[in-house]
């Protein structure tokens, strides 16, 4: 919200109903996804998310594309190559982008001083997740059917590990993520939660 609000302020447009879709800050950021993703969203369908902005029925292979971009921007116009490299606030500041004990922050933190580079990751709403590899030049997108968010962090947990940003130390730094332990009302340890031996083995 702060973001829209900045650069409505920045642009001289109105900043009263700048959620909105028909707003200018609105209209921008679609043309941006849009040049990003390489896709047409001017027919996608759209909705509002539980932070009152509008969404975006956005393809996961155009989302991962436009995080790819982000992560290895040198092919982008000079002013969206600047744009995208402005991501040193989220690697100091990874308590900002969800808080303790989340799994967005906690990534962010340890992967800084891993061998693969930061890997920059961000929970959507209903299962959806993404993720910038600058170290690797990639970008991941991934939406759970059901919209649990348990279920998108293991998955999202396992892609890192299976493309090699968790080294020894991180995996047991993180292990607790990677594979978080179910309880029951009574505080019981009756499981746990881990990707599919597809997914954590062949990355497929």
């Amino acid at each position: 919200h702060s973001g829209f609000l900045t650069t409505a302020v920045h642009m001289g447009e109105p900043t009263k109903g700048y959620a909105g879709t028909d707003h200018p800050v609105q209209k921008r950021l679609i043309n941006i996804l849009q040049e990003m993703g390489e896709v047409e969203l001017g027919n996608a369908p759209r909705g509002c998310d539980g932070c009152g902005i509008p969404v975006i029925a956005m393809p996961l292979d155009a989302m991962a594309l436009g995080f790819a971009k982000i992560a290895s921007p040198d092919d982008l116009s000079p002013m969206r190559r600047e744009a995208a490299k402005k991501t040193g606030a989220i690697q100091t500041n990874p308590l900002m982008v969800a808080g303790h004990r989340r799994l967005d922050s906690l990534v962010i933190e340890a992967a800084e001083g891993g061998s693969k580079g930061p890997a920059l990751v961000k929970a959507g709403a209903e299962g959806v997740y993404g993720a910038m590899l600058p170290g690797l030049g990639l970008g991941v997108a991934l939406k759970i059917d059901d919209g649990t968010t348990r279920a998108s962090e293991v998955a999202m947990a396992a892609i890192l590990d299976v493309l090699g940003v968790f080294d020894a130390p991180l995996r047991k730094n993180l292990h607790a993520v990677i594979e978080p332990t179910v309880f029951n009302a009574a505080g019981d340890n009756v499981g746990v939660v881990r990707a599919s031996s597809t997914l954590s083995e062949n990355g497929s």
